[in-house]
């Protein structure tokens, strides 16, 4: 009778631990399902800008409109806003968002900028007024008045606008791909990056302001 008894109870016990692998395995299998469909990116991701105005968000390939547009303003106001004094410093923070291919160009032409910024005591000013995003191509126009000083004095100011072009890495990072500028009809103007527009490069603003002509 005692053995009867025993030995069912053993069965019970193992029948229980079978049940209980059958709904660990099916739990482990649910977790790397879940995991699986994350990382495929059907969760919307929440990202933060370093200067935060809108919500922002990223899912799948799919970029919310308030995420170009700030990236667009905080990547512009490093590019074109400068000095000879803050220029090595915003083309640090530049450079860890632009993609690898983008990258030894727009040093090699934030190098050449110090460079002259520096040799004529300049500096570089721009106000944005207009943002135009296209979120299927991840790109971003950005029009406003561009001031280029030297010394204290104001040399020059233009309406100007600026393309960009964003990319994803390893599709998690929004980090850009192109920046130039371009003309009010879209073309692009010859130069790739700017801190001044072709016209003030081809008559560059000499340190010392110019003295009127004496009649």
């Amino acid at each position: 009778m005692d053995y009867a008894v025993t030995t069912k109870s053993y069965q019970q016990a193992l029948k229980q631990k079978k049940l209980f692998l059958i709904f660990f395995c099916a739990s482990l299998v649910l977790n790397v399902l879940q995991t699986a469909e994350r990382l495929l990116s059907s969760e919307k991701i929440i990202i933060l800008p370093p200067v935060i105005t809108k919500e922002v968000w990223i899912k799948g390939n799919t970029v919310s409109e308030s995420v170009l547009e700030e990236w667009a303003l905080y990547l512009t106001n490093l590019l074109l806003n400068a000095s000879s004094k803050t220029i090595a410093y915003q083309s640090e923070l530049a450079l860890r968002h632009v993609s690898p291919e983008f990258t030894q160009s727009l040093n090699k032409k934030f190098k050449e900028d110090a460079l002259r910024l520096q040799k004529n005591n300049a500096a570089t000013t721009f106000y944005p007024k207009e943002i135009r995003v296209d979120e299927k191509n991840k790109t971003v126009v950005v029009t406003g008045t561009f001031s280029t000083f030297v010394g204290k004095e104001k040399v020059s100011a233009h309406e100007q606008s600026y393309h960009l072009q964003f990319v994803f890495n390893q599709g998690r990072f929004l980090q850009l791909k192109q920046f130039k500028q371009i003309q009010a009809d879209g073309a692009d103007v010859e130069q790739e990056l700017a801190f001044g527009n072709k016209e003030e490069e081809d008559d560059e603003p000499s340190s010392q302001p110019q003295q009127g002509k004496q009649k």
